[in-house]
């Protein structure tokens, strides 16, 4: 998982959306977190690449659904692209909670 987390202007939006490759770089390289140059790859590796990047933006009265949980959000892109199966959702819950127990559980605007 990577967080990119700064002030208002300085460009978190615009690299995530470069990263994902919604929008194109006006200059240098994409590497992607296994060193490949996502310019040269091919479309089913572009495709797997993608499907393992979620952008939350930054609004979270927009972006995150306060009625559900937050390993429910994250874990909706993996379960709707076959990367995972429904069950598996209870695990991944269960991997990340031993890092911070009741986050995942929360919703996303509670205190």
């Amino acid at each position: 998982m990577v967080e990119l987390v700064g002030e208002s202007g300085y460009g978190k939006s615009t690299l995530g959306r470069i990263v994902s490759g919604l929008i194109a770089p006006t200059e240098g390289d994409v590497l992607m977190m296994d060193g490949q140059d996502r310019a040269a790859m091919s479309p089913a590796a572009l495709r797997t690449a993608r499907l393992a990047i979620q952008m939350i933006f930054q609004d979270p009265y927009s972006s995150l659904n306060p009625r559900r949980r937050i390993r429910d959000i994250v874990g909706e892109a993996p379960l709707i692209h076959g990367m995972v199966e429904r069950s598996d959702l209870d695990v991944r819950g269960r991997a990340i909670k031993t890092r911070r127990p009741r986050s995942v559980a929360r919703r996303p605007l509670s205190a």
